[in-house]
């Protein structure tokens, strides 16, 4: 714990764990991944994303799903941090993001197509067919390949390749028919015959006919949400500046509806792209650490998709100064989710915090895997009774379990469990927010400070007026 309490992560009452960097005693260095479980109305926002948001030490990346986090701490954060919002619900008062401005080579051509393809395929899906899967992949690749060579920059969007699979005119009858986007791609062949995106379009031309106009269809479907004028919109161009966010401190709010997860593909892709670009500017541009801590409060997290290789990612992080918080309503949803690789993404969390609930699986993991064993004594006592009866009496030690899961399943509604790597657990009283210096300025006690984002607003806000500039002597033209 730091001496500064706004140095401190906050888990409970009682524990807190320092954010300030320190010199490497490996004794009580720690990361500052964390995971937090707890069941609906067990005070996940209140006791946790809140009060941490509060501390504001650095930056900070927080899912909203109701998009009450973002009205409750926006006018306090908005005083000392710059705020963009990405809003898939309200999306009028929502900045911009384009996933396509991020990419600056092929690899993040294929990082952005894999996300997408993994978080829109249908879950219930058994087997399949490899090739028309990977001819679809290179469709897409070769699309937003040809985007980033040859269109102007504002065309550069996903919207965009929607508009081109629609060019694409395939006829079963005609077998060597040329449609305009053929011609796009034989005339981008001719200026570079080594374009990523001219070798990723002959494969997709290496399906017959058919398959073809079943992989058109497919793509059509898959980018459906794109054809929603709002969501075209919002993804046009980007003024969420994720490369800028650990330059400054910075508060960006993603607010996905939290009872519909056909968005949850663009808060996979954000994350994603987030991580990538902060990690290449801390490596290439910081000398390997940001220069403003980057906190990700990850509130409802199986709601936001699937961000691959988050494994291998949640472990290298740290170094850069950003961090993670997993927050869930059980342990299942993290299976689910990440069924092959969850555990390792709970070992990369040096502190577990646990709220309550209600799912079996759960109570047993923190029994068994988290608490884990303490040692008790106990006494034995035998009498037999008759002439020579007899008295024995014997002390034994045994392992038994700190909590059994049927107690973990009662833990009062005001208590939690954190659990710190290589210290014993601690069973303490939830934080309550009410205490927290900053409290008063929430919009949820203050109505006059219930924050409605306005993008223009917020922009305008930030315009710097030179005040040597007289401008009652600007002429405007009507």
């Amino acid at each position: 714990m730091d001496k500064q309490f706004d140095n401190n992560i906050i888990f409970t009452e009682t524990e807190q764990l320092s954010m300030a960097p320190r010199h490497k005693i490996f004794k009580y260095t720690r990361n500052k991944n964390v995971c937090v479980i707890g069941g609906a109305g067990s005070g996940k926002t209140f006791s946790f994303v809140t009060p941490n948001l509060l501390q504001k030490y650095g930056s900070y990346v927080v899912s909203d799903t109701k998009g009450l986090i973002l009205k409750d701490t926006g006018y306090i954060m908005s005083q000392t941090h710059k705020i963009r919002v990405l809003n898939l619900v309200d999306r009028e008062n929502s900045d911009y993001y384009n996933p396509l401005y991020y990419i600056k080579t092929e690899d993040d051509i294929l990082k952005v197509v894999t996300n997408f393809m993994q978080n829109t395929a249908n879950p219930d899906k058994k087997g399949g067919d490899e090739f028309f899967d990977k001819a679809e992949t290179s469709l897409y690749m070769a699309l937003i390949g040809y985007l980033l060579e040859e269109a102007l920059p504002e065309e550069r969007h996903f919207p965009q390749v929607i508009n081109l699979i629609r060019s694409i005119e395939v006829r079963e009858d005609v077998e060597d028919y040329v449609s305009a986007v053929d011609i796009l791609f034989e005339e981008l062949a001719l200026k570079n015959e080594s374009s990523f995106a001219v070798k990723q379009y002959k494969l997709f031309k290496q399906a017959t006919g058919k398959t073809q106009k079943s992989i058109l269809i497919s793509a059509g479907v898959r980018l459906a949400p794109f054809d929603i004028p709002s969501i075209a919109s919002l993804m046009s161009h980007d003024t969420l500046e994720l490369d800028k966010i650990g330059d400054e401190p910075t508060v960006l709010y993603i607010i996905l509806p939290d009872t519909d997860t056909s968005y949850s593909f663009i808060s996979s892709m954000l994350y994603q792209q987030l991580f990538d670009t902060l990690v290449h500017k801390a490596d290439t541009v910081y000398r390997g650490t940001l220069p403003y801590n980057v906190i990700c409060l990850q509130d409802e997290f199986a709601n936001g998709g699937r961000i691959p290789d988050y494994d291998k990612k949640i472990a290298t992080l740290r170094s850069r100064g950003i961090s993670t918080n997993i927050i869930l309503q059980n342990l299942t949803q993290l299976k689910t989710l990440y069924k092959d690789s969850w555990e390792t993404i709970v070992g990369n969390c040096d502190s577990f915090l646990y709220l309550g609930g209600m799912e079996s699986s759960t109570h047993k993991y923190v029994s068994k895997e988290i608490l884990g064993k303490q040692t008790i004594y106990t006494t034995d006592t035998s009498e037999t009774k008759g002439t020579n009866g007899s008295w024995s009496k014997q002390n034994k030690k045994m392992g038994r379990s700190l909590l059994e899961p049927d107690e973990v399943a009662r833990l009062s509604g005001d208590k939690a469990i954190y659990v710190l790597r290589g210290v014993r657990p601690f069973l303490s009283d939830k934080y309550n927010a009410t205490k927290h210096p900053f409290y008063q300025e929430l919009g949820s006690v203050d109505d006059t400070k219930w924050f409605t984002y306005n993008p223009i607003e917020n922009e305008l806000g930030r315009l710097v007026i030179d005040e040597s500039v007289d401008l009652s002597m600007i002429q405007f033209e009507h």
